[in-house]
């Protein structure tokens, strides 16, 4: 089977036969650690695996072979204790998988001098994940028929975003690609809605440069448009967006918003 006839069905198989679990999972994920919306987990067809042996039991026979890049030759899963999100192709089939580990996330926080990644991605012989944009099933379509597209650096930036009800995508590289800068030049405007930092202000400079239409929304109060979601100021920098959108503003650099 393919790649992505056999995660597909590994997915469907998963929320007809074990949906309960998924929900109590996800929901002590979004709500306890990182304070979103559980229901857009679901909305882009995430998953949480408890075990070794869970993808084994849901998937179709055969999701052991290296191809799949879900199990090593000893039998560990590599996505164990890891919420997973399919990444799709600008048609929507699923090319790879990105996933985020609550529990490496929590380690990291309580102890800074842990250098814990708590984001994996499936190997580079399944993808090349620098040629593709994360976010959720049909937003790249909706693009192009409405015009922008809201680029971040970071998956749940733009997961926080899309609950909002925002076309919104997270690069899933450290550098903008022939292939990503191809798929951007189609939507009409862009918007650069990350870290307020060199690597932000490096991310526009670059994007900027091959399409005319790109907007900086810049901010200072957070690290992230993730964090800055959850505090008073979401109001105001919602309000700030969609101005971009509306091209009320067309600078290359918005300034924060206040608090609401």
């Amino acid at each position: 089977m393919s790649f992505e006839s056999m995660v597909r069905s590994g997915i469907q198989k998963i929320y007809e036969e074990d949906y309960d679990s998924q929900l109590f999972y996800v929901k002590e994920i979004c709500d306890g650690i990182r304070k979103i919306d559980s229901q857009i987990i679901f909305d882009v067809n995430g998953f949480f695996v408890p075990n070794d042996e869970y993808v084994k039991r849901y998937f179709p026979h055969g999701i052991e072979d290296a191809e799949y890049g879900m199990y090593s030759a000893t039998g560990v899963c590599y996505w164990n204790n890891v919420l997973v999100l399919p990444v799709t192709n600008v048609v929507g089939d699923i090319v790879g998988l990105a996933g985020y580990n609550p529990f490496h996330h929590l380690e990291a926080k309580e102890d800074e001098s842990l250098l814990l990644n708590y984001y994996t991605y499936s190997m580079k012989s399944v993808f090349k994940k620098g040629d593709f944009l994360y976010c959720k099933p049909g937003v790249y379509k909706q693009a192009l028929h409405q015009g922008y597209l809201i680029i971040t650096d970071g998956i749940f930036d733009t997961l926080s975003l899309t609950a909002a009800g925002y076309l919104s995508a997270a690069l899933l590289g450290s550098v903008i690609t022939d292939v990503v800068a191809a798929q951007l030049r189609f939507i009409k405007k862009i918007i650069v809605a990350v870290d307020n930092d060199e690597a932000g202000n490096l991310l526009f400079d670059r994007i900027s440069r091959f399409h005319r239409g790109t907007v900086f929304l810049k901010q200072g109060k957070q690290k992230d448009a993730d964090d800055i979601l959850k505090t008073g100021y979401r109001c105001g920098y919602l309000r700030t967006l969609d101005k971009c959108i509306s091209n009320e503003l067309s600078l290359s650099y918005v300034f924060s918003p206040k608090r609401a």
